[in-house]
C-alpha cells in the first residue's frame, strides 16, 4: 500500500506518535469516486472478489489500522448499496479499536463525475488535544492538503498548513 511510504503518511504518523493531536478518539476515511469503468471492468466481477470494498474499501480500511497502529475489534454498522447481486458500489462501517477508539469509512463509486471536495480521498482524526484533515491521502504525490487543528494549554485552537512532498521510506 504505496500511501503508507508518502512523506504525507509519514507527517501524519508523526503527528500521532507524537502526541500533537493527543490520544486519537476517531477517525473517518473516505475514498468517493465516479464510476468510470465499464459494466465489465474487473471491479464488479463477483469470481474476482469484485467490489468498493474489495477495492477502494481496502485502502480506507487499511489507513485506519495505520492510524490506529492495531486491528479493529469489531464492526458495529455496516451497511452496502449493491450494484448486483454480491457485488457492492458503495459501503459505510464504522469500527472499534482497542481503548474505546473508534475508526469509519465511506467508499463508493457511485457519483456520476469527478466533484471537487466529494471525489478526493479525505481523512479526518480527531484527537483529545486537535484534529487533522488530509485531502488527497491516496495519491499523495499529485496534490495534497493537511491541516492540523491544535489546542493551546488555554484552550484556544489554531489550524496549520502543510505540504509533503519528497522522498518517502
Amino acid at each position: 500500500l504505496h500511501y503508507r511510504h508518502h512523506p504525507l503518511l509519514l507527517r501524519l504518523k508523526q503527528l500521532i506518535e507524537n502526541g500533537e493531536i493527543g490520544r486519537v478518539k476517531h477517525a473517518h476515511a473516505t475514498a468517493t469516486f465516479p464510476n468510470i469503468f465499464g459494466k465489465d471492468n474487473i471491479r464488479w466481477d463477483l469470481n474476482l472478489a469484485g467490489g468498493t470494498t474489495m477495492d477502494s474499501g481496502c485502502y480506507a480500511l487499511s489507513l485506519l489500522r495505520f492510524i490506529m497502529d492495531s486491528e479493529p475489534i469489531s464492526v458495529t454498522s455496516a451497511k452496502a448499496s449493491l450494484l448486483k447481486e454480491g457485488i457492492d458500489n458503495a459501503i459505510e462501517a464504522t469500527l472499534v479499536f482497542p481503548e474505546g477508539r473508534t475508526g469509519s469509512i465511506s467508499c463508493s463509486y457511485t457519483e456520476s463525475y469527478f466533484r471537487p471536495g466529494k471525489s478526493v480521498p479525505t481523512v479526518t482524526i480527531e484527537g483529545e488535544r486537535g484534529t487533522v484533515t488530509i485531502s488527497n491521502w491516496m495519491i499523495p504525490t499529485i496534490w495534497h492538503s493537511l491541516k492540523i487543528f491544535k489546542l493551546r494549554d488555554n484552550g484556544e485552537g489554531y489550524t496549520e498548513t502543510e505540504k509533503r512532498y519528497g522522498d518517502g521510506t
